[in-house]
């Protein structure tokens, strides 16, 4: 069994901008993190990412456990789908913004 928490640290929980943005990421990738990750990908039984407040610092965390993959290998598909859908987040029109937004 392996298990990895990757965590990325975004900004202090007091920048209210940062931590909206936060919000709207983590409601952007919640679904197909789990889509892709877990039912696609099948890397683990157990898959899940959120936001995290640790010590009045924001965080974007993606868990996985696996009984099949090692870390290193979930390490670098968590890595993979960051970079495919950071850049969709990046490239998403003002109307498609608009409507995750309202």
């Amino acid at each position: 069994n392996s298990c990895i928490e990757y965590y990325l640290q975004i900004g202090l929980a007091a920048d209210v901008e940062r931590r909206a943005m936060l919000d709207l990421v983590d409601q952007l990738l919640y679904e197909p993190c789990y889509n892709i990750l877990r039912t696609k990908q099948q890397l683990g039984y157990i898959v899940s990412s959120g936001t995290r407040l640790t010590h009045g610092v924001l965080g974007l965390c993606i868990t996985i456990q696996s009984k099949t993959h090692s870390a290193t290998s979930m390490e670098a598909r968590i890595d993979e789908f960051l970079t495919t859908h950071l850049q969709m987040l990046r490239d998403m029109s003002d109307d498609e913004y608009g409507k995750n937004v309202n």
